[in-house]
């Protein structure tokens, strides 16, 4: 969908991608949570995108970036289509077949929303109990979550977007619904509905760190070394402060 980060610097950039003769190819998820990364005239930007291009200019590192169904991101950095991807949480799962570069590049916050005239009536988390919780296809829970849903509390529905999941919680198709918090709140927002849906005071879960990570099965050659530079860049971006920089430009001030 998206034409190769590296081609749409300016010349001058250009010719610093020397170090390395082949480009890596990285993934993310094709939902839209702004600021990470939405769509403008059919091509994705935000958060991630400014990450990946500031990365390709420090380590001289050519990157084509794509966007993919989370499932099936996963299972290309597993059997190595990819050779690595970007904004994913950590998990012993993905562990199995991926190495994080141990650098959180953003904090997020899962969040439970609901219907405005539901709010008084929801004031801890077994409360919920019984209802049907929305959420986006592929994003994993937490574990005390998981055990929930398994014992019974309460159903999940499955969408393939936010923007979906906030349609079905406005028409009461769905009681309530997990996603991250500073994205669905700019989304509300720009569906006319921060009056009528509401964030609540709990959480299931603390906020989660999402990270860079190279897919084992990456056949590509030097990838040891790119592992390293990119590495490298991330920790001087992190001591610069860039991610919080980069995020700032994003934020609804």
């Amino acid at each position: 969908m998206m034409s190769s980060l590296a081609m749409i610097m300016c010349s001058s950039f250009i010719s610093l991608h020397t170090a390395y003769a082949q480009p890596l190819k990285f993934g993310f998820g094709d939902t839209e949570t702004y600021p990470r990364k939405w769509k403008e005239n059919g091509e994705y930007v935000g958060v991630y995108i400014d990450i990946i291009k500031e990365v390709i200019l420090r380590s001289g590192i050519d990157i084509d970036l794509e966007p993919y169904p989370h499932e099936r991101l996963l299972q290309y950095l597993q059997n190595g289509k990819v050779d690595g991807a970007i904004g994913l949480y950590k998990n012993n799962e993905r562990e199995q077949f991926a190495t994080y570069v141990d650098i959180p590049i953003a904090w997020l916050r899962t969040g439970v929303f609901v219907k405005k005239e539901h709010l008084s009536s929801i004031n801890e988390i077994s409360d919920l109990n019984g209802k049907v919780i929305g959420k986006v296809r592929g994003v994993t829970l937490n574990k005390k979550l998981e055990k929930a849903i398994e014992e019974g509390q309460f159903s999940i529905e499955e969408t393939a977007t936010y923007e979906q999941s906030v349609r079905k919680l406005l028409a009461g198709r769905i009681d309530a619904l997990l996603a991250p918090n500073f994205s669905t709140r700019y989304l509300l927002k720009e569906l006319g509905a921060s009056k009528e849906i509401l964030l609540l005071p709990l959480y299931f879960e603390p906020a989660r760190p999402v990270y860079v990570l190279f897919s084992n099965s990456s056949i590509i050659s030097e990838k040891i070394g790119m592992f390293n530079k990119i590495t490298k860049v991330l920790a001087d971006m992190e001591h610069e402060k860039r991610f919080d920089e980069i995020q700032y430009n994003y934020d609804i001030h």
